[in-house]
């Protein structure tokens, strides 16, 4: 497998988020309790068919989703603390909760979103893998002959 990090564009020692992949959870045992199965190998037929639908379905020109899935996608472009929040926020205000259970809502949807950053930045720092975005700009250089770069 190639060097990802030589390869993909992002200066050499930059890593953002690196303290979340090893802060301690709130609810979670540790920072690994859920990680994911390992991504397909870059040459594989697998990540070849994902990598490949990403491309089609993430274009901002491409008619392939439908309304329901670009609606979705719109709305999961937003930071989950500030799409959870705001809904939660329309949810204490329809049940009337009192100060005590929207404080404790609050706390414990944040501290779940909190546990899931961790969570997702101890994959990505445990598999070392690049994001769709910078994998289908570096398609060229990924050994995979069945992808293509799309620098657009």
């Amino acid at each position: 497998m190639p060097n990802l990090m030589n390869i993909s564009g992002i200066p050499e020692g930059f890593v953002f988020g690196a303290s979340w992949a090893v802060a301690k959870p709130f609810v979670h045992p540790y920072p690994s309790h859920f990680r994911s199965a390992a991504p397909p190998e870059i040459t594989s037929e697998a990540y070849t068919k994902a990598s490949n639908e990403v491309k089609e379905y993430g274009n901002f020109e491409s008619t392939s989703p439908t309304d329901d899935q670009a609606h979705f996608a719109m709305w999961l472009k937003d930071f989950v603390e500030n799409s959870h929040n705001r809904l939660a926020r329309e949810l204490v205000i329809k049940e009337k909760l009192d100060l005590w259970e929207t404080a404790r809502v609050f706390a414990l949807l944040n501290m779940t979103i909190y546990d899931a950053y961790i969570n997702v930045f101890d994959n990505k720092f445990h598999y070392n893998h690049w994001r769709p975005y910078t994998a289908i700009r570096w398609a060229a250089n990924d050994e995979n002959p069945n992808t293509e770069p799309d620098t657009t």
